[in-house]
């Protein structure tokens, strides 16, 4: 089943984008597929703060740099979007371009409108 670009706006803005109904956002790192549930997130580092803008109908951009210190070794393959730094709810995810092999205390960083998530 295939959503309307209105649809995918529409729940963008109700979901995403409101800050009555997720005053916060915040993104993971996973190494193999979340799988719907925030499955295979890297251990030993902290989820960071996203703040989203809608960028086309049923897309959003992230505004702020994003940026992951003294990340454990790793290859990461996908991200996670959730409603807490900790615990929380697992909303969304998304595949990285191509698999990242982090060193041990490497640092990641996305400047402002370099990550995209779509709805639908």
């Amino acid at each position: 089943m295939a959503n309307s670009s209105f649809f995918r706006e529409l729940a963008l803005r109700q979901t995403y984008l409101n800050p009555d109904v997720l005053p916060e956002l915040y993104m993971s790192l996973h190494e193999d597929d979340p799988d719907g549930m925030g499955n295979a997130e890297l251990g030993g580092y902290e989820r960071q703060r996203i703040v989203l803008m809608e960028v086309a109908p049923g897309v959003a951009s992230n505004t702020n740099i994003l940026e992951f210190s003294s990340l454990p070794r790793s290859t990461v393959t996908h991200f996670g979007i959730w409603d807490a730094v900790a615990e929380g709810h697992f909303l969304t995810d998304g595949m990285m371009p191509e698999p990242m092999d982090m060193k041990n205390g490497q640092n990641l960083r996305w400047r402002e409108a370099e990550l995209v998530i779509r709805l639908g």
